[in-house]
C-alpha cells in the first residue's frame, strides 16, 4: 500500500514523524532542509505536508541567510516556529554596533519562531577591512541574533533554546533573549549567565558538554532560580568539561529538581552511591532514569533500591577508565539491586542495559532475567544504548 492510499489521519502523523526524524542531530552536525524534497512528491502531499514543513528552517550558511532574508516573503516567514542557525556570533563596534552576519534579519522575519537551536558557523561572512574596524570586531553571541534587544520586543516569545556548538565556544547568554519565557533549554560549549535571572518557566535542562567554571563555582539552584525541573539532562562530553559532583545532585535534591521525572546521567565519575541513593529517594514521581556511570578506585552500592515506585523505562550502562581495575564484586552487587527491581509489584516496563558479559553470565543471572521479564512482560534488552535524551 502506497502513502497516498492510506487515511489521510495517518498521512498527517507521517508527514510530523518524518519531520521529527528530520531534525535530529547527527554527529554534531546540524540539519538540512532536504525535508522539504517531501512536498514535491505529488500534489497531494504538497497541499498536506508543506504547512507543515514550513514550520522548520535550517540556516546553515550565510548564502542561505541572505537568501531566506531578501526572497522568502513574509507569510512563510511568519509560519516558521523552530529554527536552527549557525550564529556567526561577530559584532562589529562602530558608533552604532550592527553584527557581521545578516543573521538578525532574518530572526527577525520569524515573528513567531518557539524554538531556536544554535550550532557552530562554519560558512560565514568576511568582515569589514580597512583601519576603521581594525579591532573592532569582537564576540558576542547573543547581539549577533538580537541586537538592540531585538527578542525582548518579540509578540511570540522564545520557549525553547538550545546550544548545540562545541566545547570552545564561548556563549554570553540571556542578555538579549529573556529567560522568563524559557521552557526548555539546552546548553553546551563555555556558558556565560548575568548575576541574576528569572527561570521560573523552566522545565527541562540538559547540560552536554558544558565547559568553563560556571556550575563549578554556583549552585544550580542558584543559577537557575525559581524554576521547577521535570527533565534534567547531562552528559560529561571530553576533557575540560563540567563534571557533575555530588553537590549538585545536592542541588537537584533541594531546590529545583524535586519535581523530575525524566533524568539521564550520561558520562558520570565523580559520583557517589551516597550521592545518587540522596537523590534517588526525593524523586518519588521519577519515571524515567538512564544512567551511565564509570568507575574509577571505588564503588558505592545501594542507589538502585531506592528507585521510584514510578518508574517505567530504566537505562543503565557501568564501565570503568582504562587505568582502573573493574569492579567486579560491586558490579555483581548492582546486579542484584537490578534483580529486585525486575521482581517489584510494579517493575519498569522497560529496561536497557549495559553489563559486562561476565557479570551478567554469572550463576546463570542472565537465564533467570529472561524468564523473569518474560512472565512480568518487561522489555528487557542489552548493550549500548543511545542518548537520545540529550537531543
Amino acid at each position: 500500500m502506497g502513502l497516498i492510499e492510506l487515511p489521510a489521519e495517518l498521512r498527517l502523523n507521517i508527514y510530523e514523524y518524518f519531520l521529527l526524524r528530520h531534525t535530529r542531530i547527527k554527529g554534531g552536525n546540524q540539519p538540512n532542509n532536504s525535508h522539504l524534497a517531501l512536498a514535491r512528491v505529488c500534489r497531494t502531499i504538497h497541499i498536506e505536508a508543506t504547512p507543515l514543513l514550513h514550520t522548520y528552517i535550517s540556516l546553515r550558511t550565510e548564502h542561505q541567510i541572505s537568501k531566506f532574508v531578501y526572497h522568502v516573503d513574509a507569510s512563510r516567514c511568519n509560519v516558521v516556529t523552530w529554527a536552527d542557525v549557525a550564529n556567526d556570533g561577530r559584532v562589529m563596534l562602530t558608533p552604532q554596533s550592527s553584527p557581521v552576519s545578516r543573521l538578525f534579519l532574518a530572526l527577525r522575519k520569524m515573528t513567531g519562531l518557539k524554538c531556536l537551536r544554535v550550532f557552530d558557523c562554519k560558512s560565514g561572512v568576511r568582515a569589514p577591512d580597512g583601519p576603521r574596524f581594525h579591532g573592532r570586531v569582537i564576540l558576542k553571541s547573543e547581539e549577533a541574533m538580537f541586537p538592540d534587544d531585538g527578542a525582548m520586543a518579540r509578540s511570540t516569545p522564545i520557549e525553547t533554546y538550545k546550544l548545540c556548538v562545541s566545547p570552545t565556544t564561548r556563549s554570553t547568554l540571556f542578555t538579549n533573549i529573556p529567560p522568563t519565557h524559557i521552557c526548555t533549554l539546552r546548553l553546551s560549549g563555555d556558558c556565560i549567565f548575568p548575576d541574576a535571572s528569572d527561570f521560573s518557566s523552566l522545565r527541562e535542562l540538559i547540560l552536554d558538554a558544558v565547559t568553563g567554571n560556571h556550575f563549578d563555582r554556583r549552585a544550580l539552584d542558584s543559577t537557575f532560580t525559581s524554576s521547577r525541573l521535570e527533565t534534567f539532562c547531562y552528559r560529561m562530553g571530553g576533557m575540560g568539561s563540567l563534571e557533575l559532583r555530588d553537590s549538585h545532585l545536592e542541588s537537584l535534591r533541594t531546590g529545583i529538581g524535586t519535581t523530575i521525572r525524566r533524568l539521564a546521567l550520561v558520562g558520570c565519575s565523580r559520583l557517589t552511591g551516597n550521592g545518587l541513593a540522596a537523590l534517588f529517594d526525593q524523586l518519588r514521581n521519577l519515571t524515567y532514569l538512564a544512567l551511565d556511570m564509570i568507575t574509577v578506585r571505588q564503588l558505592q552500592v545501594g542507589f538502585i533500591r531506592v528507585l521510584s515506585p514510578k518508574l517505567e523505562l530504566f537505562k543503565f550502562a557501568i564501565t570503568n577508565v582504562s587505568y582502573a581495575q573493574p569492579l567486579i564484586a560491586e558490579e555483581v552487587m548492582l546486579c542484584d539491586e537490578i534483580e529486585s527491581l525486575i521482581d517489584r509489584d510494579q517493575p519498569p516496563q522497560s529496561m536497557h542495559l549495559k553489563l559486562r558479559d561476565e557479570v551478567l553470565q554469572s550463576s546463570g543471572r542472565w537465564a533467570k532475567w529472561e524468564t523473569m521479564v518474560k512472565h512480568r512482560g518487561i522489555d528487557l534488552r542489552t548493550g549500548v544504548w543511545g542518548t537520545e535524551e540529550l537531543q
